[in-house]
């Protein structure tokens, strides 16, 4: 857990700026109903979304990004179909990687991730 907390997913970061941030990243009108009010202090960017993780993450441990992921309102599944908002890819991926391509299911890399929920700057004039 000290990992997540030194990451400053902890933090509350204005829940108008990470949903702006997740449909500049994100052209897709999945996204366009997404983030939901803040929980706790905690923004929802990720409310009405669900998602899929596959392969190793190098900021999260399986359990810990399952949390992560439900901390900020949105649902972890196993397996990916149609109706998943998207297939969040670590360190070699297995099988969902390539379902969520053969389906059309938008791909998110963990820098990404992290964007969305507002943690890290964008990496373009750095």
């Amino acid at each position: 857990m000290d990992d997540l907390k030194s990451l400053g997913l902890f933090s509350a970061t204005p829940q108008a700026a990470v949903k702006k941030k997740a449909k500049t990243l994100f052209d897709d009108e999945t996204l366009e109903d997404a983030g939901g009010n803040d929980v706790g202090g905690t923004p929802q960017p990720l409310a009405g979304l669900t998602i899929v993780v596959t392969g190793s993450l190098e900021h999260f441990k399986r359990n810990e990004i399952e949390g992560v992921i439900e901390q900020y309102g949105g649902r972890a599944s196993s397996s990916v179909s149609s109706k998943t908002s998207f297939v969040l890819v670590g360190a070699d991926p297995g099988s969902k990687l390539a379902k969520a391509e053969k389906l059309g299911v938008r791909v998110v890399h963990e820098p990404e991730f992290l964007t969305i929920l507002g943690e890290l700057p964008s990496t373009t004039g750095n």
